[in-house]
């Protein structure tokens, strides 16, 4: 009998639980705030009758608790429904706050340009807290402007209130972690479906400044994913995964950045009348021939002495747009991905510039200083970046050259190219990646004398590996005096200090070449009447912004 009693006892619990889910889960639903279910649950533990345990076993049978028959499940899953909708509502704040800066920014989306920023310390008032100067100059090397810092500070409040109401429930860990996770996603799915379909590049670079961001400067997000034992953090999984998409926003940002800007080259290589309006700066060379008779006979080589004129607008174009926006702050992997961009989208433009070449009926004097200009752009280029993709070009170029002269002219070109190479990385800045710049210098450095740095820096190194960026502003003509194979340091004064010897002065200078000698050979050009030298592109850039290639400070 007493089986048969607990039996009854135990259908009618089951049948009040199922009869009771419909009610308690209407109610726990005006309920919007997890401090009420706190309260509720409080006073329901506190209501319950203590000796439900022994009457529970002597009734049923069984313990029983109606906490975990009636409410404990119910309010398990709206805890997790109320988490769900804050981190939405969180997530729906900055989307919102995005969505704000892009329809009202007049111009750019960004608030502060890079020369704004990293130059000068924001205002406080704009910052979380009151930052120690290393905290601002660390969030200035990182690319970390007000204006993110901002948008992470909300999230922060949001993610900080929603932990502080968690605090009375214990067991909640699992779920926080799955809808942050799922929160998280809603961001990626936001940003990738921006980088297919966007085509402004400051917005490309605020949405990968906001990765970084999210993955640095909220460490409440931290506290959403606790660590585990035996596994992989899943708050540093997460962050990989951050900076994966802030790497993706960077290298569509460049992409679209590099096609933006090689469209203005466009014919300006294709079309003679344009090709010698860009010409810059010629040079000549003497060079000591012997001629068939056995004498020696000096010659005057005339030799491009710069890039042509679009090339460097595009370079300067370039670096400035990648200092503006923020580039001392990309991973080195997206500046070199953005260095091989730029060539592979320069490759046609000379390819085209060599068919032009060959298509048209052009005096030969004529057409070898156009493959001479070329063969100029396309060495810098390859000094610069180090690319074998403009190999095939470069081929193609010299096939217009004559063989002859080509030998003759080949020493004397690569010896301007490196100059010129030195010259034009002021204007490329942060598109070379490490160890370039370097190679730009060639020969040993005398013993007891010091080089300069070819890469110094502007910002200290805040901690082992971190951001580095170039010192782009120069006042010189030479990016770099140590000097070349077979130049020494002389001795000087009587303590017997080692000087670094003088660079040679680069070839005599003219506004051109000289069309007008139409001759079969560049040896004929003896007669050519020298130009009086002009000053250099990048003399005069030095004097008009000596203070910064980012701009005035």
């Amino acid at each position: 009998q007493l089986e048969i009693l607990q039996q009854g006892c135990r259908q009618f619990v089951n049948n009040v639980q199922e009869k009771s889910v419909g009610r308690v889960v209407s109610r726990l639903a005006e309920l919007h705030s997890l401090h009420a279910l706190a309260r509720l649950g409080a006073d329901l533990r506190e209501r319950l009758p203590k000796e439900e345990t022994e009457l529970g076993t002597l009734v049923l049978g069984e313990r029983l608790s109606s906490w975990d028959h009636f409410f404990s499940v119910h309010l398990g899953n709206r805890i997790t429904e109320l988490v769900s909708l804050q981190l939405n509502a969180a997530m729906d704040s900055c989307l919102r706050a995005l969505s704000f800066m892009k329809d009202t920014s007049k111009g750019s989306v960004l608030e502060q340009p890079c020369e704004e920023f990293t130059w000068r310390t924001p205002a406080q008032e704009l910052l979380s807290t009151q930052r120690s100067s290393q905290d601002t100059l660390s969030l200035q090397t990182r690319g970390l402007s007000p204006q993110v810092q901002v948008l992470c500070k909300s999230l922060g409040q949001e993610l900080g209130r929603l932990l502080e109401e968690l605090k009375p429930w214990g067991s909640v860990e699992e779920d926080l972690e799955s809808a942050t996770g799922a929160m998280l996603s809603r961001w990626h799915d936001f940003v990738n479906k921006e980088l297919v379909n966007q085509n402004d590049t400051d917005w490309l670079a605020l949405l990968g400044q906001v990765c970084q961001g999210f993955a640095e400067l909220c460490p409440e997000l931290c506290q959403c994913f606790p660590s585990k034992k035996g596994g992989q953090d899943p708050w540093q999984k997460q962050q990989a995964s951050l900076r994966a998409l802030r790497d993706s926003a960077y290298k569509a940002c460049f992409a679209l950045l590099v096609q933006q800007e090689v469209t203005h080259l466009g014919g300006q290589l294709d079309m003679l009348d344009h090709f010698l309006a860009a010409l810059l700066c010629w040079g000549e060379v003497d060079v000591q021939e012997e001629s068939e008779g056995g004498q020696q006979v000096q010659s005057t080589l005339r030799i491009p002495l710069q890039v042509t004129v679009p090339l460097q607008e595009l370079l300067f174009a370039v670096c400035k747009q990648v200092n503006r926006l923020f580039g001392h702050c990309m991973p080195k992997a997206i500046q070199s991905e953005a260095s091989q961009l730029l060539v592979a989208a320069l490759v046609p433009a000379y390819e085209r510039s060599c068919q032009a070449l060959a298509s048209q009926q052009l005096p030969p004097a004529l057409c070898q200083t156009w493959a001479l200009q070329l063969l100029m752009d396309l060495r810098v280029l390859g000094l610069l970046f180090q690319a074998d993709a403009l190999s095939t070009a470069r081929a193609a170029v010299e096939a217009h050259v004559d063989p002859f002269d080509l030998d003759v002219l080949l020493p004397h070109l690569d010896r301007q190219a490196s100059l010129a190479a030195q010259q034009t990385s002021l204007l490329l800045g942060l598109c070379l990646g490490d160890g370039v710049g370097r190679c730009l210098v060639s020969g040993p450095v005398p013993s007891g004398s010091r080089a300069p740095p070819s890469s110094p820096v502007v910002l200290p190194v805040l901690s082992t590996g971190g951001p580095r960026f170039p010192l782009l502003p120069t006042v010189s003509r030479f990016l770099d005096e140590s000097p070349r194979s077979g130049q020494t340091g002389s001795a000087s004064g009587s303590g017997g200090n080692t000087n670094l010897a003088p660079p040679a002065p680069p070839p005599k200078s003219s506004s051109g070449p000289d069309l007008a000698a139409v001759a079969p050979s560049l040896t004929a050009s003896q007669s050519t009447p020298a130009f009086a030298a002009l000053p250099s592109f990048y003399e005069k850039m030095a004097t008009s912004m000596r203070s910064s290639w980012f701009g005035p400070m």
